[in-house]
């Protein structure tokens, strides 16, 4: 009984520090540095990748008491770039941008302007923006919930290799389980209101089917039927939730 809780609380570590690896080096990271104004800290956090309600906030954090500012951007097929005045508060400037087309891309940039003297945010170039249709609070917790708690169940399933019971495959089928529910019933309605296509249209099934989310409930699918043909089921659940660490850092 001692060693099957350490076991669980080794799954439940091991699948934090992937989401928590997976947090600071995946897809879509927000551009973010600091620099200063006149000795006066400034900071920002521009988002490269967007799935809210219109319009896209833009924030810079600032030590300064004052400071003015405005933000460029366009929308991917637009030959001409917009303007949009940003506002001061104590220790922010906040402004937005509209982007009509989504999904799409857009690319922007901040000036702020403090005594004469321009500052350009991002020093240079712009910030590219992957703008995705708004999505429900509800679809995008329930996503990640299907995913970290199937990541987690096939942790402990490949951990079973340490124990002196034999309980891999009846760990591994709610494994699949909770992975089947991700890529087979959120990720498509996620990918849905990605595209807009929520009371607008009915996409494809090629539109809302992904190869990145498919993968792994394929996987653990393949496993159980071999681990419930094959003798070496422990092995078995082993190489399969340490490749679904790998493919989980590598997709998402």
């Amino acid at each position: 009984m001692h060693k099957n809780i350490i076991l669980w609380i080794a799954a439940a570590i091991i699948t934090f520090l992937a989401g928590y690896l997976n947090s600071v080096t995946g897809s879509g990271l927000p551009l973010s540095g600091t620099f200063g104004i006149e000795g006066k800290k400034t900071t920002y956090k521009f988002d490269t990748y967007y799935d809210g309600k219109q319009p896209v906030p833009v924030a810079i954090r600032t030590d300064r008491d004052s400071l003015k500012g405005i933000i460029i951007y366009k929308e991917e097929n637009s030959a001409s770039w917009d303007t949009s005045v940003m506002k001061f508060k104590p220790g922010m400037l906040e402004g937005s941008m509209d982007i009509r087309t989504a999904p799409g891309k857009a690319e922007y940039r901040a000036e702020v302007f403090s005594n004469d003297k321009t500052y350009k945010i991002p020093y240079e170039g712009t910030v590219r923006l992957q703008v995705m249709g708004a999505t429900s609070p509800i679809v995008t917790g329930l996503f990640w919930f299907c995913l970290l708690f199937a990541l987690f169940l096939s942790t402990r399933t490949g951990l079973e290799y340490f124990a002196e019971t034999r309980n891999e495959k009846k760990h591994g089928i709610f494994a699949a389980i909770f992975f089947i529910l991700y890529g087979f019933v959120v990720s498509p309605l996620l990918i849905s209101y990605h595209k807009g296509a929520i009371a607008h249209s009915v996409p494809g099934p090629a539109e809302i089917w992904s190869i990145n989310h498919i993968i792994l409930p394929v996987l653990w699918i393949v496993s159980l039927i071999v681990m419930f043909n094959s003798k070496h089921q422990k092995i078995t659940a082993l190489t399969t939730s340490i490749l679904t660490i790998l493919i989980f850092l590598l997709l998402h």
